[in-house]
């Protein structure tokens, strides 16, 4: 009778239907092996793909960005060192005009001349330097306006006219350091 029951009882190992021997899921169980592992490392791999797809647009648009930056703060300081070689022209010729005839037609026209073109080049002169040329501007109408030889006014237009110098000088190396700092060597290509 043990034996019969041992027969008709199922037993802990024995195959379920739709089992195969190794304890999956039939062939199912075998292709979702090979396939799954497939499957999870092309979607790790795509995933990874996509993100450094859209790191290299990222380091694309900020190196263009630097690029134009860089271009037009190149372009500015062209700028800005032209208008400060025309300013130190117009200043040579205000201090001639004032030393050789402080009250003629010649010293009026440079003192107007500084004041305009002070005026019409304000975007590429700094406030220290459009502030310095303001000084040195009313500075020589001083000088215009005085009736004896004063050495103070005098003094006065030489030390508004070193100033504007130094100004000048001073943001023209701030630019200058400013381009070496973002390493205009170093551009991307």
């Amino acid at each position: 009778m043990n034996t019969e029951m041992n027969n008709s009882a199922p037993s802990g190992g024995a195959k379920r239907e739709g089992q195969s021997e190794r304890g999956g899921f039939g062939w199912f169980g075998e292709v979702a092996k090979i396939l799954l592992p497939s499957l999870v490392t092309a979607l790790i791999g795509f995933g990874i793909w996509s993100t450094q797809k859209d790191i290299e647009q990222t380091v694309e648009k900020n190196n263009r960005m630097i690029q134009m930056r860089l271009a037009l703060s190149e372009e500015v300081f062209k700028r800005q060192l032209t208008v400060y070689e025309a300013t130190c022209k117009e200043i040579a010729t205000m201090q001639q005009a004032l030393t050789q005839e402080r009250n003629g037609k010649k010293a009026a026209d440079s003192l107007e001349s500084l004041h305009l073109f002070r005026q019409s080049n304000a975007l590429y002169i700094s406030d220290k330097v459009e502030t310095s040329l303001s000084d040195l501007w009313e500075a020589g109408i001083n000088v215009m306006m005085m009736q004896a030889e004063d050495e103070a006014v005098k003094k006065r237009v030489a030390e508004r006219i070193a100033t504007a110098h130094v100004h000048m000088k001073d943001e023209l190396k701030v630019n200058e350091l400013s381009k070496m700092v973002l390493g205009s060597g170093d551009q991307p290509k």
